[in-house]
């Protein structure tokens, strides 16, 4: 029933996804095609209509409480927010569009019509935009290095615009124009050594009629900020960027990765629809009662189904098989397991070299081989190698005991028997 549930689920929210684009769409081309028209007012309740219902099923699916108070709540009272405003938006055309009043009603209706188009973002929800959902959070988790990264821009600029407001010729046209006070001398050094758009009104490049007005040294003072800023800080800056939001996106595959990793509901499901499929190239395929994703020869319980799976002994030729059935490629691929260690599972799982593997066995190896190997694993097989070796020297040492015992309970039975030949033949 989870599972059922969550299909639909992805279904809806594919389809509100869609609606929501085509509801941006629409509204950009109300803004410029005949926006008097009335037949946008009612293409906009339609659509106001049609969230109200996305509102109306994620409540009837997940139930009130969990709208308004769940994990989701803000975005679920943002998206409620907006709901009322695409429902109030019509009213306010339409009185707009009458003889009294029409024109006060004007700037909050294209404010109503603005928070609309907020609604864009809960795209990123959809299977289909998961690389624009990484880039979006790399972004924002890079948001903090570039905001240092400005404060250290603002420095160099804001020094050497003072330098310039101090220095130059206050007199002359130039310096009026473009270092007459320090906000403009800060923008005119910006232009230059950061966006490297560096002209007057003229077309002339600035720093090389300074130059030749007031003197070379502003222009060897202008050739060194630039080579400083574009060669050493710009690139430091986009390096240090770069790095912050690769490994922002990183985080977050990884913290995704480990939830699965943790849902031990999610494992479970994996598991039971890869028993499915190993059921059926055993020649023993079921249809389980409250599943509708298997379909075979008879209907028996869940209890039934599990039994009789955990009976199972698969052999090589059969893990084949099934290693190579595109479902189960798909399956190990959600459950965090590369493909060198499918190609050699059978192998690694058959540790008492039986030619076969049960199910238990199969459930624990994949347990075990789901993610990136980590060093916990290490120091459990270096645990696990120096209790073998510490077993293996007691095992020794006793043999070694038990040989000496054995080798002095020889040299008494030589000795007795000499003595005793040496009694019988004196």
């Amino acid at each position: 029933e989870r599972a059922e549930r969550d299909r639909h689920m992805v279904r809806m929210e594919t389809f509100f996804g869609f609606v929501i684009v085509l509801n941006t769409i629409v509204i950009g081309m109300s803004t410029d095609l005949s926006p008097a028209w009335l037949g946008w007012v009612l293409i906009d309740g339609a659509f106001a209509v049609i969230f109200l219902v996305e509102v109306v099923l994620r409540c009837w699916f997940h139930g009130v409480r969990w709208y308004l108070f769940g994990r989701e709540k803000v975005g679920n009272m943002f998206e409620l927010a907006l709901v009322i405003l695409a429902l109030v938006e019509p009213a306010l055309a339409i009185i707009s569009r009458g003889a009294g009043g029409g024109r006060q009603l004007l700037p909050m209706l294209r404010i109503v019509r603005l928070f609309r188009v907020f609604r864009v973002l809960r795209v990123w929800r959809l299977e289909c935009f998961a690389e624009l959902k990484l880039m979006i959070r790399g972004t924002l988790g890079g948001m903090r290095t570039l905001m240092w990264s400005c404060v250290l821009i603002f420095l160099p600029v804001y020094s050497m615009s003072l330098v310039l407001r101090e220095t130059l010729d206050r007199e002359d046209a130039i310096t009026v124009d473009y270092f007459g006070s320090v906000p403009t001398a800060f923008f005119s050094v910006f232009r230059c050594v950061v966006i490297n758009e560096c002209a007057d009104l003229n077309g002339r490049p600035l720093f090389v009629v300074l130059a030749k007005e007031s003197g070379w040294v502003f222009g060897v003072l202008y050739s060194v900020m630039a080579v400083f800023m574009s060669f050493g800080l710009l690139n430091v800056i986009v390096a240090m960027f770069v790095e912050n939001v690769v490994r922002a996106a990183k985080a977050e595959e990884m913290q995704s990765r480990k939830d699965r990793l943790r849902d031990k509901a999610y494992f479970a499901k994996k598991v039971s629809d890869l028993l499915k499929v190993i059921l059926e190239y055993c020649g023993k395929g079921h249809e389980v009662s409250n599943s509708d994703s298997f379909s075979s020869k008879k209907d028996v319980s869940i209890v039934d189904f599990f039994s009789e799976a955990m009976e199972l002994e698969i052999d090589r030729d059969t893990f084949d098989l099934v290693r190579q059935d595109e479902r189960v490629r798909r399956i190990f691929d959600e459950l965090d397991i590369s493909d060198e260690d499918t190609t050699r599972m059978f192998i690694t799982l058959d540790c008492d070299n039986s030619g076969s593997i049960g199910v238990e066995e199969l459930c624990e190896g994949i347990t075990k081989l789901r993610g990136d190997p980590c060093r916990s694993d290490i120091v459990g097989i270096n645990f696990l190698v120096q209790d073998t070796r510490f077993e293996l020297r007691g095992y020794m040492a006793n043999v070694l005991r038990r040989l000496n015992h054995s080798e002095a309970l020889l040299e008494k039975a030589v000795a007795a028997l000499r003595q005793e030949q040496q009694r019988r033949h004196p």
